[in-house]
């Protein structure tokens, strides 16, 4: 009983081995420039109540959002901290206080350019206590808030805070100037029409049917992708 099964084996394993052999796929690193242009479709969950995410809570909207702005730092490929609207980073020896140098020559998506002033913006307008947000406590940890120069912001802590500097990949840098046209950052107009210096601005947005990212023209990191869809 053995043998014949041994037979068989064999056959099987000599007629697979006569199988024609196809071609192995090419996954060698391409060379030359890359290309830019096209339209990538992507799936959202949802409809975000608007597109500021302190306000929406909406991780649709903060999904979106992810793509229109930028924080001062970024998680890398490798989930460490890095900078991104700030060029540098130092932190105080006593852990108490943070230095960013802010990137020079950034500008939003309306042409603006990017200062201190925009941060500070964002920063005041998330802790204020009728902003109506699940996300200002990391931040109304800080004790003082300083823009000693246009390039320049420092922040000071009462005591030690293990996040806080974790906490600064978090807030998503708005313009000052879009920031102050209203009394209360709850009625801004940026949960319509954001005004960011990320990688895509906001082209189109039909409520419950789509959203439309293109590529931010004025942004200082030209995405290889046209537009989002």
């Amino acid at each position: 009983m053995i043998k014949p099964s041994l037979t068989a084996l064999a056959l099987l394993l000599a007629l697979a081995a006569c199988k024609e052999q196809k071609p192995q796929a090419d996954y060698t690193t391409p060379t030359g420039p890359a290309a830019y242009g096209d339209v990538l479709n992507t799936a959202i969950v949802g409809n975000p109540p608007n597109l500021v995410p302190y306000l929406a809570a909406d991780s649709t909207a903060s999904a979106i959002a992810g793509n229109i702005y930028h924080a001062l730092l970024k998680y890398d490929a490798n989930l460490n901290l890095a900078p991104q609207l700030a060029e540098s980073y130092t932190v105080a020896p006593n852990n108490l206080s943070i230095t960013f140098k802010l990137r020079k020559g950034v500008t939003f998506s309306d042409g603006t350019p990017l200062t201190s002033a925009d941060v500070s913006a964002t920063f005041h307008a998330l802790i204020d206590p009728d902003t109506k947000t699940p996300y200002a406590d990391d931040y109304q940890r800080v004790s003082k808030f300083e823009t000693p120069d246009a390039h320049t912001v420092r922040v000071t802590y009462a005591e030690p805070f293990a996040p806080s500097l974790s906490s600064w990949a978090g807030l998503l840098v708005m313009p000052a100037h879009v920031i102050g046209k209203t009394k209360s950052f709850n009625d801004t107009s940026l949960k319509t029409e954001p005004v960011g210096t990320g990688p895509y601005a906001l082209a189109r947005w039909r409520r419950g049917q789509d959203v439309l990212l293109a590529a931010n023209q004025t942004g200082w990191q030209k995405p290889y992708i046209a537009q989002l869809y």
